[in-house]
């Protein structure tokens, strides 16, 4: 597999007048790119990252994210993936965790002058870190998922089989920067070559102004979640692919281009499988293994079954930042590497089956975590973050499906002095991101708990 900062600076050589990225603030060609690039890593090797260190990017969804991205990898080191519209103490809790050198903010973009890096950019090995990507976790902090150059070029290798881009694709891009999807996005496009746009902020859940978008861009390919798909309209008959993901897809169904389920999390580095639809199914099926994954339905002993874990073994995450204990649970030894060459076995914790004609079926997840627009949550990340508000002495944070399938979150909690509820929700809004701050606060005079003295979840 070829590094992939190689096959983009080739890019940038063989179209370098070719759109790499486009935002409603401003583009880049891919010979623009390379130079803002090689800039950003000029400022950033004046300012000491070297071979094997981080930057956390604590941007918008901007063109500059990008070259920084880029530019850390120049550098021989490695991009965390931040949003400066997080609270302060969640991106000052990820830059402290994967020890970055520097934080790209809004402000470090002053630095940024014509001096450019002076010598060829250090291509990585395989082996070397290329991103982390901080997920929500268990223990009321996020986690860090580590990704090598092995994994990203995997990662290129099966979405090229999957999308094969043609000359005239454009693919836009509504996902956020920190989801797992929205960095890989950045990453295959810019290696295969496709214009990637990203879909401006009043677009992303407007579906009159994403179709507008999607329109006036001649958008050929994108990201949608499922719940959105049977509300969209088309004003031109651009798009040929759809790729939705993230979420339960439940009658989903268009005749104006090909719908792909795809399937994957922040530790398979985006899809592992996907399904090619051919009609409307109340359970999607999850697919079939890309280029270079398998895929095992596993029982509680490790043993293939019948309905079991869904798990995975392919090139990669290398497990969990500062987390042996839980990088052990999740990445497990194999026991099918004579089989196909892994040393491990990611386990999803997904329950699944295995079709008749092999695809896979989700069925239930098999701890408490949710996806809520796209996003993987821990409800325990939640309410561990509730249990540090002053006066709050028991919580618990549950999921719940809407008419529309979509789904949404609803916190309960018990404190020892009346806390209104909007001071708990400003609370939680400055701790966590928007997406994990629970459409419904019920206070409650104490919580129900189980024969075990915990939190009964079930009542």
């Amino acid at each position: 597999m070829r590094n992939v900062l190689e096959t983009i600076l080739e890019r940038t050589e063989s179209t370098p007048d070719k759109t790499a990225i486009w935002t409603d603030k401003g583009a880049f060609t891919y010979k623009e790119l390379r130079e803002y690039s090689y800039r950003a890593a000029a400022a950033m090797k004046e300012d000491g990252l070297s071979r094997g260190e981080g930057i956390s990017i604590e941007l918008p969804r901007c063109r500059e994210y990008v070259g920084f991205m880029l530019g850390a990898w120049m550098l021989g080191g490695f991009f965390v993936p931040s949003d400066i519209a997080y609270p302060k103490d969640r991106r000052d809790y990820i830059a402290e965790d994967c020890k970055a050198r520097i934080r790209i903010t809004p402000e470090y973009l002053e630095k940024i002058g014509s001096k450019t890096l002076d010598r060829d950019p250090e291509l990585s090995a395989p082996e070397d870190v290329a991103f982390i990507i901080y997920t929500s976790g268990s223990t009321g902090r996020p986690k860090g998922v580590i990704h090598s150059h092995r994994s990203v070029s995997a990662l290129v290798d099966r979405i090229d089989d999957l999308i094969k881009v043609e000359e005239d694709d454009r693919f836009a891009n509504p996902a956020s920067f920190t989801f797992i999807v929205g960095t890989t996005d950045n990453i295959f496009l810019l290696a295969l070559g496709c214009p990637n746009y990203i879909v401006p902020a009043d677009a992303r859940m407007n579906l009159n102004r994403l179709s507008e978008f999607n329109s006036d861009h001649k958008i050929t390919i994108t990201f949608m979640a499922p719940a959105m798909l049977p509300y969209y309209r088309q004003k031109s008959k651009t798009l040929r692919m759809v790729i939705i993901g993230g979420e339960r897809a439940v009658k989903v169904w268009s005749d104006d281009f090909t719908i792909v389920n795809g399937y994957g999390s922040s530790e398979t580095c985006s899809m592992a499988t996907c399904f090619f639809l051919d009609k409307a199914y109340e359970k999607t099926p999850l697919g079939k293994p890309l280029k270079g994954v398998n895929a095992y339905i596993l029982d509680e002993n490790g043993k293939e079954a019948e309905e079991g874990e869904i798990c995975f073994t392919g090139h990669f995450a290398e497990g969990y930042l500062n987390l042996p204990e839980a990088t052990a649970k999740t990445f497990v030894p194999n026991p099918f590497k004579d089989r196909d060459g892994h040393d491990v076995v990611i386990r999803t914790g997904d329950i699944g089956r295995r079709l008749e004609d092999g695809n896979l079926l989700y069925l239930e997840r098999k701890d408490w975590m949710v996806n809520i627009n796209g996003q993987r949550v821990e409800p325990g990340e939640i309410s561990g973050v509730m249990m540090t508000s002053p006066g709050i002495v028991q919580a618990a944070v549950k999921d719940f499906h809407g008419a529309d399938d979509q789904t949404f979150l609803c916190a309960y909690y018990a404190a020892a002095v009346d806390i209104p509820e909007a001071a708990v929700r400003d609370y939680l809004t400055s701790k966590l991101p928007g997406y994990m701050v629970p459409a419904y606060l019920i206070s409650m005079d104490r919580l129900p708990l189980n024969p075990s003295g915990k939190v009964d979840r079930h009542s």
